[in-house]
């Protein structure tokens, strides 16, 4: 969809950064932020990349970030992750 629909794409990212805006309906008990993608990384820095997951670690929860901060992930990746 990014590449062949990007107005789609477009509009996914945006519904993926709603989730973390402060008072959303989606995020209102949460104590964590939400993201679309399970790399628990904002769409519109995702890596999409092949899907081959068995080559290296490319995903935050298979290199052992699952359950940090956004600002622990943020100094991990290089990411600024809101």
């Amino acid at each position: 969809m990014r590449d062949s629909e990007p107005a789609s794409w477009a509009r996914a990212v945006e519904v993926d950064e709603a989730l973390r805006l402060p008072g959303a309906v989606a995020n209102r008990s949460q104590g964590q932020s939400m993201y679309s993608h399970r790399s628990c990384l904002p769409m519109a820095v995702v890596d999409l990349g092949g899907r081959d997951l068995g080559d290296g670690v490319s995903h935050p929860e298979r290199a052992g970030m699952c359950g940090l901060s956004p600002d622990e992930r943020s100094e991990l990746t290089g990411f600024a992750i809101t």
